[in-house]
């Protein structure tokens, strides 16, 4: 699943949509090595993360991997 996500987030969605898809992708993403390594990927491509303060908290919370 990780493969068929990373390639919709960096192929298909805009830098400044990727971190919020991400965080709706994230309940498909079961390995924890895999949500934080296209978490940190999305992280450092992304533009505009000011536009999602709201979720970022969500995202970088242990509850976003449950």
């Amino acid at each position: 699943m990780y493969k068929e996500i990373s390639k919709i987030m960096f192929l298909q969605l805009a830098k400044h949509a990727q971190l919020k898809a991400f965080n709706h992708a994230s309940a498909y993403l079961t390995d924890p090595k895999d949500y934080w390594k296209l978490f940190s990927a999305i992280w450092a491509n992304s533009e505009s993360l000011y536009l999602h303060h709201d979720i970022i908290n969500d995202i970088l919370t242990e509850e976003a991997l449950g």
